[in-house]
């Protein structure tokens, strides 16, 4: 998958959600908070949400650094693009 072949194998957790539809939760291995990845990827041209920014109250299941993308309207070289942008970030 476009994730795991792109650059960021070695920078994610854990990856759900990508066999099907139009978005993917992705968990990253690294010592930026949810808030600098978010703002890091924005300045870089990328949107990516924090999955805690949807929930009602705060749950420690839910795994820390979790993001949700959103690829449904981009082509292919739009989502390649983005995973080099953020595997830069995440050097």
């Amino acid at each position: 998958d476009l994730v795991r072949s792109r650059g960021l194998g070695d920078v994610y957790k854990e990856v759900h959600g990508d066999n099907g539809g139009t978005h993917l939760l992705v968990t990253f291995k690294t010592e930026k908070t949810e808030q600098e990845l978010k703002k890091s990827a924005y300045k870089a041209g990328v949107k990516i949400m924090p999955l805690s920014a949807f929930l009602f109250k705060q749950s420690d299941k839910l795994p820390d650094k979790t993001f949700i993308f959103g690829y449904g309207e981009l082509t292919n070289n739009e989502i390649e693009e983005g995973i080099a942008a953020l595997s830069h970030l995440l050097d």
